[in-house]
């Protein structure tokens, strides 16, 4: 395991998703709980996207792979060659906001790699050693906590009500990793 930390860092019309920089500080939050973990990003984009990144600079994210298409990509697409990334980097965890889009890649790619997925989190932590997450049940009148009866990578859905957007003490720029986007098929190639 590479001890990476991912968030994916969802767009909308061609602007960062309300939720990016939530989702950057929940890798970073998140990084603590493993030895050497690295917070980082994924993000799927034009080449005239990059410059949306500099937004998280203030957000603690080290990393973010660079998943470069000029095409709008259905969610086989994205999990298909997200699960590639995964594949030659092996994070210890992978986050996804719970919105639709969120949902319905996170379900995809735990599917993909044979992995459970934890839906709606709330929290995370170790629990008996064992990677595990806190989530709401009965309408938010009670938490359950869920382990993973697998190993790493541990992929989960994060509930928007408790995501929230802190800085971190200094501004870091990431390093950007791009990946060549030519294995990429667009949606119309459908």
């Amino acid at each position: 395991m590479s001890g990476e930390i991912w968030s994916f860092i969802e767009t909308d019309e061609g602007k960062l998703h309300d939720t990016a920089a939530k989702m950057a500080s929940e890798a970073r939050r998140n990084s603590k709980l493993f030895k050497k973990g690295i917070p980082c990003g994924v993000f799927f984009g034009p080449s005239t996207s990059i410059s949306l990144l500099e937004e998280l600079q203030a957000y603690g994210i080290k990393k973010i792979y660079f998943v470069e298409s000029e095409d709008h990509l259905s969610g086989d697409t994205l999990a298909e060659n997200f699960c590639s990334l995964v594949a030659k980097r092996s994070p210890e965890l992978i986050l996804f906001a719970a919105t639709p889009l969120g949902a319905e890649l996170g379900a995809r790619v735990a599917a993909s790699l044979r992995k459970g997925l934890i839906s709606n989190c709330v929290d995370f932590e170790f629990i008996q050693g064992k990677f595990g997450a806190r989530k709401p049940m009965y309408e938010g009148k009670s938490y359950g906590y869920y382990t993973w009866c697998n190993e790493a990578p541990f992929v989960a859905t994060v509930c928007l009500t408790s995501l929230e957007a802190i800085e971190a003490d200094k501004k870091i720029e990431p390093e950007v990793v791009h990946k060549n986007g030519k294995h990429i098929r667009p949606e119309s190639a459908w």
